[in-house]
């Protein structure tokens, strides 16, 4: 097990685009489990951040092949929109900065990968059953393969949400599908189980501790990764501020 920490720092705006109505499902940052609640109709949810892997490897690659690969996620952008009471769109970029000691890549700057998802809820959270929802969506192929920032294919993925209120605390599982696209060989991919678990406590009213472990698993071509990762949230007022930080429990995370 190698133990590679990351940190991120985020802050979250929510922008209410119709009516100042509480924002259930906003608020997961810097959590990657997500909730099985989406936004309201109408509501804006801009989160932009920095984060920074230290180690992180390349996906289809082996540990061996890998040389000091440190990345920073010198901004990370996400909007995310509450198309109606069950549907959330939702848009994610990474700005990135590489520095790896490898040969004919050295230090790199350029585009992260453009995600898009649609969040869809089945069931609301209620006495005898959790919240149950679908996130389905895709990574699009936007950063450079030659300089490593990323894999310059298209990847497919789909989870079932689960999420579970109780009081002021707040339980999320997901589980789900990964179908990644491969650098090396355009006719390989690689199969994974996408699983997450995250708690959020609340110490007092603007402020939540969160904990969670997420990653991927059963993977053929050395992409398995666990993450334990740990945080904070505060909020002030439409504000939301994050810190957390993180540590990799398999070779590749």
């Amino acid at each position: 097990m190698r133990l590679n920490p990351s940190i991120l720092l985020l802050l979250n705006l929510v922008c209410w685009v119709f009516s100042p109505t509480r924002v259930e499902g906003a608020g997961q940052k810097p959590l990657f489990t997500e909730s099985a609640v989406p936004l309201p109709p109408g509501v804006l949810e801009a989160q932009i951040g920095v984060e920074f892997l230290r180690n992180q490897s390349f996906p289809f690659s082996t540990p061996s092949t890998d040389f000091n690969r440190d990345l920073w996620k010198i901004l990370t952008f996400g909007l995310h929109l509450g198309l109606d009471k069950r549907t959330e769109l939702q848009l994610d970029y990474d700005l990135l900065y590489l520095n790896e000691e490898a040969p004919g890549v050295g230090q790199e700057f350029g585009s992260g990968d453009l995600r898009i998802f649609t969040k869809i809820q089945i069931l609301g959270d209620a006495p005898t059953h959790p919240a149950l929802a679908l996130r389905i969506g895709t990574k699009l192929p936007n950063a450079n393969d030659e300089a490593r920032l990323g894999t310059n294919e298209t990847d497919f993925l789909s989870a079932l949400l689960v999420t579970k209120f109780y009081q002021r605390m707040a339980f999320h599982a997901n589980v789900g599908l990964a179908i990644l696209g491969s650098p090396n060989q355009p006719t390989l991919q690689d199969d994974l189980l996408l699983f997450g678990f995250a708690a959020l406590l609340p110490a007092f009213d603007a402020f939540h501790w969160v904990m969670e472990v997420e990653g991927q698993a059963l993977s053929r071509k050395n992409n398995d990764v666990a993450t334990l990762r740990l945080g904070f949230q505060v909020k002030t007022g439409e504000v939301q501020w994050y810190l957390g930080g993180g540590v990799g429990l398999t070779d590749q995370a």
